[in-house]
């Protein structure tokens, strides 16, 4: 994708980060807004969603690989919504 800003630079999507964004979302989520981001993500349990994302991580950063992918994700919630004390 090429940066409008800066037409010289690229800018980078990554599936990973997006899909572990998602994936955040979708814990919290409820009703028909769960049932259908769990079919667009194909993660049909809270469990699917941890050992999903606990093997990815895994293969990602398998031991003896030549490289090292450190990733760090956090979703900011709308100030006027309420959330569960367990998503805070």
């Amino acid at each position: 994708m090429l940066c409008q800003d800066n037409p010289s630079h690229n800018v980078f999507y990554s599936p990973l980060s997006i899909s572990s964004a998602l994936a955040m979302v979708l814990l919290g989520a409820k009703g028909s807004t769960e049932v259908q981001m769990a079919q667009a993500l194909c993660l049909n349990t809270e469990k699917d969603i941890h050992q999903g994302f606990q093997s990815l991580l895994f293969e990602v950063n398998k031991p003896g690989t030549q490289y090292s992918l450190r990733t760090a994700n956090r979703l900011f919630g709308e100030n006027t919504c309420e959330f569960f004390p367990t998503f805070k």
